[in-house]
């Protein structure tokens, strides 16, 4: 009788651990700081990069020191900043997406020529269709999208233009002119541009395919 008193004790008690075996698995450690969210940037090393991007780098700025490079987890992309103030944006792949000039500086024609190989492109941005005498020397940045390129240049003292060039014939699908605002700082994304509302930054993509560029 007592035997089997313990035996009926011992199978209850078994069958109360297993269970309580889901529940536990259930469970899960809390989070210690709710309001910090994932990690969306990070330093990495110059060799860290895609082979491709390191040989676009040494090419293109053969004497030139790397400053930083962040791995953008949120756009998927590489940011590189180099010691004279150019940043360079690549993404997984390696392929450059933009290149930026710093203030007050305009990218050379060589490199220009390294970037936007197609001739109808160089043509388009050295004829008159933009400005008088076109606008090879006053480009402070471009973008590559598979339709084509998005170029910003200085237009005047006070101004500023951007124009979306086909790929496929290199003419100008959009152009804008506006007034000269002080850059903040960098891309973000392939040309993205964060504005303040709230504390809370706000994604503005640019569509070079677009017949009128609107920010």
């Amino acid at each position: 009788m007592i035997k089997h008193t313990m035996k009926k004790t011992f199978i209850t008690l078994a069958l109360a651990a297993l269970a309580a075996v889901p529940a536990m698995a259930q469970k899960q450690m809390p989070r210690l700081n709710p309001g910090i969210g994932p990690v969306e940037a990070a330093s990495m090393t110059f060799r860290s990069l895609p082979e491709n991007a390191q040989t676009f780098i040494n090419t293109l700025f053969p004497s030139t020191a790397v400053s930083s490079v962040v791995n953008d987890f949120k756009d998927h992309e590489y940011d590189v900043t180099m010691s004279d103030g150019y940043e360079i944006t690549f993404d997984y792949a390696g392929n450059w997406t933009q290149v930026e000039a710093p203030d007050g500086v305009m990218l050379p024609s060589s490199t220009l020529v390294a970037l936007v190989p197609e001739q109808t492109v160089i043509t388009t941005l050295s004829g008159d269709d933009l400005v008088n005498g076109g606008v090879m020397d006053s480009i402070e940045e471009i973008e590559v999208y598979p339709e084509g390129y998005l170029v910003e240049y200085a237009a005047g003292t006070y101004g500023k233009g951007k124009a979306a060039v086909s790929k496929t014939d290199g003419k100008i699908t959009g152009h804008k002119l506006s007034a000269r605002q002080s850059k903040c700082g960098k891309k973000d994304g392939h040309r993205k541009a964060r504005h303040d509302r709230g504390g809370k930054a706000r994604t503005v993509k640019f569509n070079p395919a677009a017949a009128v560029l609107q920010r």
